[in-house]
């Protein structure tokens, strides 16, 4: 029996030096077949809510609303930018924030680099992805993923205008 999920927030970095060979990465940028937003370049910017077709189900709570903020994190309902912002909260946060922080740091891409973000229900990818997602965990072996919020944080700068 195959169960289905309600999705899969799948997250892209990129650095200088990259240990992922960019070519395995979900594909991102103005060349994309989907819609693919990039990120205002601005200090502290988020993105417009993502609404997915299902919603994520995150920590046991229906989740239907999604942002992406330049400082490396995805975060669930409406919140505002300030709450996403490393140098003002250090973990753990209170009041029931509830977010992903894979990349979390004081970007600024005013100088440097890109946030790209979309909302994926792509075949292809969902293929890829439901492949990786079984070979990394082999006993979870009826995960299905229905669709995807996909966030790349290309070669970005740090606080305050920093390039390099």
């Amino acid at each position: 029996m195959i169960t289905k999920t309600s999705g899969l927030i799948l997250l892209c970095f990129l650095q200088s030096t990259l240990s992922i060979p960019l070519n395995e990465f979900y594909s991102f940028g103005s060349n994309v077949q989907e819609a693919n937003e990039r990120l205002a370049d601005s200090n502290d910017a988020v993105s417009r809510a993502i609404f997915p077709p299902v919603p994520y189900i995150f920590y046991g709570e229906s989740q239907n609303r999604i942002a992406v903020s330049v400082n490396g994190a995805l975060f669930f309902g409406r919140r505002s930018p300030t709450d996403y912002v490393p140098n003002q909260n250090k973990f753990p946060l209170g009041n029931r924030r509830k977010f992903v922080a894979p990349f979390w740091a004081d970007v600024d891409a005013t100088a440097a680099g890109e946030v790209w973000f979309r909302a994926s229900t792509s075949q292809t990818i969902l293929d890829s992805v439901n492949t990786r997602i079984a070979n990394a965990f082999p006993l979870q072996p009826t995960f299905t993923a229905t669709h995807l919020t996909i966030a790349t944080w290309d070669r970005v700068g740090y606080f305050n205008q920093r390039s390099d």
